[in-house]
C-alpha cells in the first residue's frame, strides 16, 4: 500500500487543480460608467436573430450581454438585412456588428477582434431527393443565397472558375432560402453550417457534398473606431475560452448541440491534464478490489469501443474538413495529413509523412514560417499567412491556424487563400489607378443618391472633403440641374436600356466658383450593390478655347465681309470707268467716222 501513496496523492492534486480551473472567475467585475453601444443584428440563428417576440437572441448575443452587463454598456439592437447591416456599420449607425466572417477584402473597412467566437463553413442544402454530389450536378440550377454574404462572394468566385452557369436567386435571410427551396422555388440554399444543422431537418432538406469556405465568425467594428470595445471582447472571449464550463461552452451547448462546430480555441493541455487525473482515479480503483477489476475491466472494455467508435466519428470530421489539417513534430516534421491538405499541396499522405514545413515553405517566406512554428511552440497558438510550393511547383498563398497539443505535437489548419489574395492585389491596384486619376470619379447609390466614395481629384477640384460629400448627392454639385432632369438622365440606366450615358453640366464648388464638366455615367453591380458610377471631366479650358476659337470666327467674317465690301465696291467703280472708257471710244470712232464723210463730200463738191 505504501507504492500507492504517491499515485493517491498525484491524484489528488490533479483533482484539486480541476476544480481550481473550474471555479476560477471569468472576468473581474468592477463598476463603470454606462456607455451605449448601437449593434447590428440579423436573422442568422442559432449565431444572431430576432425571435417572433421581438427579443434579441443567438450565441453571439448571449456572450455580448454578459459582457455589457460587467461592462455596464447599454446595448441597442438595430434590426437589418445583412446588407444593411454592413452599411449601417460604414456609415456609423451602428458600432458594433456579431458574427462577421473574416475575408482579406472586408479587413480593409472594418476592424475584427482578434480572437474568433467559432470557426464554421458554408454548405449546399437540398430537398430531399434531390442528388447533388459534385459541383457540375449544379449546372443551371437555382441557387438561393443571402444577398451581400461571405456565401454568395464565395461561390460565385468558385463557380466562375469552374465555369459553371447557375441561376443565383437573393434573398435577405437564410431562413428564406430554405425556405424557397421547400417550397420548390429553388433546387438549393447555401448556408452556414451551424444555421444548416440546426434548421435542415424543420424545413425537410438534406446537406449536400458541397461544402466551401472555412470561415472565423468575429465581433467587427468601423476601421479604426471603437478600439476599446474590441480590446474588452478579445479580453472576454480568451478567459472564456481558457476557462472550463465557462459561459463560452455553456452557451455553444445551449445553441449548438445537434451542430458539428469548431471553437476558435480549444485548451488542449487541460484536457489532457484532466484525462490523465481521471486515468490515475480509475487505476487505483482497480488496485484496490478484484471485483471492481473485473468491474472495470468490462466497463473500460465498453468505454474502449465507445472511445473507438468516437475516433473513428472524429477521423470521419477531420477527412471530411473543408480545411487542410496536419499534425507535426517537435521538429517540424509532417505526421499526419487529412485529405484537403493532400488536396491544396498536391501530394499524397505518404509523400507528404516525414517532410519538414520547410520543404513545402516558399524561400522568402522560410524566416516567417520558422518564426510562426517558435511561436506555436513557446505561446500555445499563432496564425499567419505563407506562400508555399506545391508538388507541381506553383506558388500558393495559405492561411495557417496552429495549436501545441503537447510537447510533441502541434495541429494546424490550413486555408488556401491565393484567389482572395490575388483578388486583393487586383484590386488594390485598380484602387490605386482610380485614387490617382486626373479625373474626378464619384460613387454614388441608386437609392437615395448620396455619395459613397470619391477620389481625390474629386475632392480637390470641389473643395469638400470626402466626410462632407457623403452627406450629399449629385444635385448639390449640378444647381443648374432640376431633380426632374436628373430623374430622366438616371432612368434609362436603372431600366437596363442604356448601359451609359453622358451630358453635360456644371459643377459648383464649395467656394461657390463653378466649372464646365462632362459627366460620363454608368450603372455597376458588385457583390454587394448596385452604385452609379461617375466620371467627370472638367472642361473649362475646353469651353474657354471653344469662346475663343468663336470669337476668331466671327472676327474674321467681319474683315471678309468688309473686305467684300471694299471689293465690290471697287469692281463697280471700274465697271463704271469700263462702261465710260468704251463709250468714250465709240463715240470717237463715229466722229472720225463723220469727218471721213465730210472729207470725200468735200473733195466731191472740189472736183
Amino acid at each position: 500500500m505504501n507504492n500507492l501513496r504517491p499515485i493517491f496523492k498525484s491524484c489528488i492534486i490533479l483533482l484539486l487543480l480541476s476544480v481550481g480551473f473550474f471555479c476560477m472567475p471569468s472576468v473581474a467585475q468592477e463598476t463603470k460608467p454606462q456607455t451605449e453601444i448601437r449593434v447590428g443584428i440579423y436573422q442568422n440563428p442559432p449565431k444572431v436573430w430576432i425571435n417572433e417576440e421581438g427579443v434579441p437572441k443567438g450565441i453571439f448575443v448571449d456572450l455580448l450581454a454578459e459582457m455589457a452587463r460587467n461592462e455596464n454598456w447599454e446595448l441597442t439592437y438595430v434590426p437589418a438585412s445583412w446588407n444593411e447591416c454592413l452599411l449601417n456599420l460604414e456609415t456609423g449607425v451602428i458600432d458594433l456588428l456579431p458574427d462577421v466572417a473574416f475575408t482579406a477584402g472586408r479587413s480593409s473597412q472594418i476592424d475584427f477582434s482578434e480572437q474568433a467566437v467559432i470557426e464554421s463553413w458554408s454548405q449546399g442544402y437540398a430537398r430531399k431527393g434531390v442528388d447533388i454530389q459534385r459541383l457540375p450536378d449544379i449546372a443551371h440550377k437555382r441557387v438561393a443565397v443571402v444577398e451581400g454574404s461571405i456565401q454568395q462572394k464565395t461561390f460565385n468566385q468558385l463557380m466562375r472558375g469552374f465555369n459553371i452557369p447557375y441561376s443565383e436567386v437573393p434573398t435577405h435571410s437564410f431562413q428564406q432560402a430554405f425556405s424557397m427551396v421547400h417550397n420548390d422555388s429553388t433546387d438549393i440554399a447555401l448556408a452556414n453550417y451551424s444555421f444548416g444543422e440546426t434548421y435542415r431537418e424543420a424545413f425537410q432538406l438534406e446537406k449536400t457534398n458541397l461544402i466551401f469556405n472555412p470561415a472565423s465568425l468575429h465581433f467587427g467594428v468601423k476601421k479604426g473606431t471603437h478600439q476599446h470595445l474590441i480590446q474588452a471582447i478579445d479580453t472576454y472571449l480568451y478567459d472564456w475560452k481558457n476557462t472550463p464550463r465557462s459561459l463560452y461552452y455553456q452557451t455553444l451547448n445551449q445553441y449548438l448541440k445537434n451542430a458539428l462546430f469548431a471553437p476558435a480555441r480549444v485548451n488542449y493541455q487541460l484536457i489532457t491534464l484532466l484525462f490523465i487525473g481521471i486515468g490515475l482515479i480509475a487505476l487505483m480503483a482497480i488496485l484496490m478490489s478484484r471485483k471492481q477489476v473485473r468491474s472495470n475491466t468490462r466497463k473500460l472494455r465498453q468505454s474502449n469501443i465507445k472511445l473507438r467508435e468516437g475516433e473513428n466519428k472524429f477521423k470521419q470530421y477531420i477527412d471530411n474538413a473543408p480545411y487542410g489539417i496536419f499534425v507535426v513534430n517537435e521538429r517540424g516534421e509532417y505526421l499526419e495529413a487529412n485529405s484537403k491538405a493532400c488536396q491544396i499541396t498536391g501530394y499524397n499522405d505518404s509523400e507528404i509523412i516525414g517532410q519538414s514545413i520547410s520543404n513545402l515553405t516558399a524561400p522568402e517566406h522560410q524566416s516567417a514560417g520558422f518564426d510562426h512554428f517558435t511561436r506555436v511552440v513557446q505561446e500555445g497558438q499563432a496564425i499567419g499567412n505563407f506562400a508555399f510550393i506545391t508538388k507541381n511547383g506553383e506558388k500558393r498563398y495559405w492561411t495557417v491556424r496552429a495549436v501545441k497539443l503537447s510537447q510533441t505535437r502541434f495541429l494546424g489548419f490550413v486555408n488556401d487563400i491565393t484567389e482572395e489574395k490575388q483578388a486583393a492585389v487586383r484590386i488594390n491596384r485598380l484602387v490605386s489607378i482610380v485614387e490617382h486619376s486626373l479625373n474626378e470619379i464619384y460613387l454614388f447609390d441608386t437609392i437615395y443618391h448620396r455619395f459613397i466614395d470619391a477620389n481625390t481629384a474629386a475632392l480637390n477640384n470641389t473643395g469638400y472633403s470626402l466626410d462632407e460629400l457623403k452627406q450629399m448627392t449629385p444635385l448639390h454639385l449640378k444647381l443648374n440641374l432640376s431633380e426632374d432632369e436628373f430623374t430622366r438622365i438616371i432612368n434609362p440606366l436603372l431600366l437596363g436600356e442604356k448601359g451609359e450615358t453622358s451630358f453635360e453640366t456644371r459643377h459648383f464648388r464649395k467656394d461657390g466658383s463653378w466649372y464646365d464638366a462632362v459627366v460620363q455615367l454608368q450603372l455597376i453591380t458588385d457583390d454587394q450593390e448596385q452604385l452609379f458610377a461617375a466620371i467627370v471631366l472638367d472642361i473649362t479650358e475646353r469651353k474657354e478655347a471653344e469662346t475663343e476659337l468663336r470669337n476668331l470666327k466671327n472676327h474674321l467674317e467681319m474683315q471678309v465681309a468688309e473686305k467684300t465690301k471694299e471689293l465690290n465696291a471697287r469692281i463697280a467703280e471700274l465697271e463704271h470707268f469700263y462702261d465710260v472708257t468704251i463709250e468714250r471710244e465709240l463715240r470717237m470712232e463715229e466722229l472720225r467716222n463723220e469727218i471721213k464723210v465730210l472729207k470725200e463730200k468735200l473733195k466731191a463738191s472740189k472736183s
